[in-house]
């Protein structure tokens, strides 16, 4: 069964939204213009587009998160606060989304090699902080489901100069944030389809609609073209 979390709108105009780069949508329930861009063309950017395919562990339900979402300004000097995050899936429960920071003080102290590890999460069974085995095994920072009102103040160059330094094995200049989608699921599988990253950048409201493909591998026909 597909579930839409997408806000209800106020009128017909919104149904072409999705098929555009970007474009002023219309009034919501809150009042005012929401104006939607692919991931990369507004002010605040999550990780672009892409997917991953989790297998499963064996043994229903069961778990599984979903990272890469790392966020930035293109726009420096903006005010950026994010609002909410909203989703499509499909045979999915339990679904939240996180805001995973680590800050300099989680690295300091650490050998090169420990913090050439301490990367952004890509995929892994279990949820924060009891993941299982894999990339996640490594995580450190802090995680909050709170996420209305957050700032986002590091620029897209910064982010990028922090994943190198921590690639690198050195201590970033910055703290990192970056977003946790956190899902269970049957034997059937299920799937984030798309991803709608609301914030206000200046006193405007924006969002972006990211197209990252999040599978939790299982027997459902579709499920499974996804996972071959």
């Amino acid at each position: 069964m597909r579930r839409s979390h997408i806000p209800k709108t106020s009128a017909s105009l919104c149904l072409g939204l999705a098929l555009i780069l970007s474009m002023t949508a219309c009034l919501g329930r809150g009042g005012g213009s929401v104006t939607t861009y692919a991931d990369g063309r507004g002010a605040l950017i999550a990780g672009g587009s892409g997917g991953f395919a989790m297998a499963a562990p064996g043994g229903v339900p069961w778990t599984g998160s979903f990272g890469e979402f790392a966020l930035c300004s293109q726009k420096p000097g903006a005010k950026i606060t994010l609002d909410s995050v909203s989703y499509e899936t499909e045979n999915l429960t339990h679904v939240k989304v996180l805001l995973h920071t680590y800050a300099l003080s989680d690295l300091k102290g650490l050998s090169p090699s420990k913090i050439s590890r301490y990367t952004s999460l890509g995929s892994s069974v279990g949820q924060p902080p009891d993941f299982v085995g894999g990339e996640a095994d490594h995580q450190l920072g802090s995680y909050t489901s709170n996420l209305k009102g957050v700032a986002v103040s590091q620029t897209c160059d910064d982010e990028r100069k922090s994943d190198e330094d921590v690639s690198g094995g050195a201590v970033p200049d910055q703290p990192v944030q970056d977003l946790i989608f956190v899902a269970q699921t049957n034997a059937l599988g299920g799937q984030f389809k798309n991803v709608y990253i609301n914030y206000t950048v200046d006193g405007q409201r924006a969002r972006i609609k990211n197209q990252w493909q999040m599978t939790m591998c299982g027997s459902a026909p579709a499920i499974r073209r996804q996972c071959s």
